[in-house]
């Protein structure tokens, strides 16, 4: 479902990074795979949201194959911290690539943010904290709605996650332009 969710929302994100970066406004949703920055966008998006959810559940991974709670915890920890590095440090492949910026590359991304990783994290974690509280007050204010699907209660925390999503979604798309025009001009005009 995840995937399907990131295809669709592929041309809306190269969009936003397009008229951020580059002043150009989308004529209108066009969901075209065959453009050269689609699947590049999506595979990489696919990759980070396969990586994410793997970092998260790692700890029951190794207890369930029988890995003892220390070393379990232990690995965990490395790989969501690994992980939280990783993300932090390729969010600008994501506006370059679609920007189709030359050099558009883990490998030039993992290299023009090194030694920004720390930062760029704190921008998106205070960026996206408001949200994150609107979630868990919404949550708190509308019950356990999830646990009985199709109850009102149920439909309108799936309506406010999904409105909470787009922003979030849009946030990081912005932020990631952001630090991509940012880091890029430190390279064309060096201190």
């Amino acid at each position: 479902m995840g995937a399907v969710q990131i295809f669709f929302l592929t041309p809306f994100m190269i969009a936003v990074y397009r008229f951020i970066i580059l002043d150009q406004v989308a004529a209108s949703y066009a969901l075209d795979p065959r453009r050269p920055e689609f699947i590049p966008f999506f595979g990489w998006n696919l990759a980070m949201s396969i990586i994410t959810p793997l970092a998260f559940s790692l700890l029951e991974i190794l207890r369930t194959i029988g890995v003892s709670a220390i070393p379990a915890i232990t690995l965990s920890l490395i790989a969501y911290i690994a992980m939280l590095v990783a993300s932090a440090r390729l969010i600008i492949l994501f506006p370059a690539i679609a920007v189709d910026a030359s050099g558009a590359s883990a490998s030039n991304a993992l290299a023009d943010t090194k030694g920004h990783a720390s930062q760029i994290f704190i921008i998106l974690m205070l960026t996206l904290l408001p949200l994150v509280a609107l979630a868990i007050i919404v949550t708190l204010m509308l019950g356990p709605g999830v646990r009985n699907a199709g109850t009102p209660v149920a439909i309108a925390q799936l309506a406010v996650g999904a409105i909470l999503e787009t922003f979030a979604i849009a946030l990081c798309v912005a932020i990631a332009a952001r630090v991509f025009q940012a880091l890029a001009d430190r390279v064309l005009r060096p201190a």
